[in-house]
């Protein structure tokens, strides 16, 4: 039987109210993140021996865990979903706090996310590198289950994911899947990745790429004949090759130009804005495909200019700006203005695009 915390929990979440994330903090109110910011959800206090007893459920060792000021991160299966969940303390240590994100079943469909169906084309080329970029609450997980969802249903391939913590469950369809979790299938991404070489993939997915080491296996795996799929925070496509690069000492830093230049197959980088109805998000996503121009930009610094003047472009058919997206969206009326000049990354040439559309700029 829940407790009334946790039902309380499950009602919000069962709610229907589009939100995304759920924060509890003890002696505050359940506050969730709406599409257009946080909102308190139920005024009701979170006492701290409600907090603890739900987390004695959870996890008996959570007071250990804590200690040192660290984090606890888990993903939860519950009857009719799936949370993911991190548990933290404030104020010197005297204060609880959960922050919740709930998922769904199983992944989305690439219809579904909004992404251009074309992308399935990027999946089509069997090996290479695929990057997944944005910032936090971009949608990044959702389209990583979503590119995997697609593989499973199509290919009789093995899927080898590197997670922390394992979000979506993937079950087996025409694929096999192996599905691995940091600290408990694996020391760290870098040792996940490593072992999964030695593991028969065809596929391989990682959860975040965050140093040299990491960056540089998934290159060589990439270029050794599988499909890597994997994360990166950046601001822009451009961005995620200029970190990717930025890994690198200096005297490694052209071999693995080269490498990426010629393993890339395409990046996607993506924000989720409120609708323009308030009901729930809608997600913009600019696409940089790989191409003989792009290879070169990539391997020589001094013509990093021919990446944006190839998403200005979009003369391959399937690279396009964000700005592109965000222009979509306005005169699809899936998105105001006011909301897509504050996600552009180049606003003056979005609010031109505007004025010449005739959108509204409210």
């Amino acid at each position: 039987m829940l407790s009334p915390l946790a039902a309380r929990i499950m009602d919000l979440m069962h709610s229907g109210a589009p939100f995304t994330d759920m924060h509890l903090r003890e002696g505050l109110g359940i506050r969730v993140l709406t599409p257009r910011a946080w909102a308190l959800a139920d005024e009701r206090p979170a006492a701290r021996a409600e907090l603890e007893g739900l987390l004695d459920g959870i996890e008996p060792c959570w007071r250990e865990l804590l200690r040192g000021g660290r984090a606890i991160a888990r993903a939860l299966d519950l009857p009719t979903l799936r949370l993911r969940m991190n548990v933290f303390t404030t104020d010197g240590g005297r204060h609880l706090n959960l922050a919740l994100r709930a998922l769904p079943p199983q992944p989305m469909s690439l219809k579904d996310t909004g992404l251009p169906l074309y992308v399935k084309e990027m999946l089509e080329r069997g090996k290479g590198l695929i990057l997944v970029t944005g910032a936090t609450r971009s949608g990044k997980t959702t389209t990583l289950a979503a590119l995997l969802r697609q593989i499973n249903e199509t290919r009789a391939d093995h899927i080898v994911t590197i997670e922390d913590p394992i979000e979506y469950v993937l079950r087996p369809e025409r694929a096999m899947i192996s599905q691995k979790e940091v600290g408990k299938d694996t020391e760290s991404f870098l040792m996940g990745l490593k072992d999964a070489l030695r593991q028969s993939p065809d596929v391989i997915m990682i959860g975040e790429v965050r140093d040299q080491e990491t960056a540089q296996v998934m290159l060589q795996a990439a270029e050794s004949g599988h499909l890597v799929l994997a994360t990166l925070h950046a601001t822009s496509a451009a961005g995620a090759i200029s970190k990717l690069t930025a890994f690198f000492r200096p005297e490694e830093a052209e071999q693995r130009r080269y490498t990426l230049a010629n393993t890339l197959i395409g990046v996607i980088y993506q924000v989720l804005l409120p609708k323009a109805a308030f009901d729930g998000f809608v997600l913009a996503a600019e696409i940089l495909a790989n191409n003989a121009q792009l290879a070169k930009a990539i391997g020589d610094p001094s013509r990093a200019s021919l990446i944006g003047e190839q998403l200005r472009r979009g003369e391959d058919k399937m690279s396009r700006s964000l700005n592109d997206a965000l222009l979509d969206l306005v005169g699809a009326r899936k998105l105001t203005a006011s909301d897509a000049q504050r996600a552009s990354y180049d606003v003056l040439d979005l609010r031109q695009r505007l004025d010449h559309a005739g959108g509204p700029l409210r």
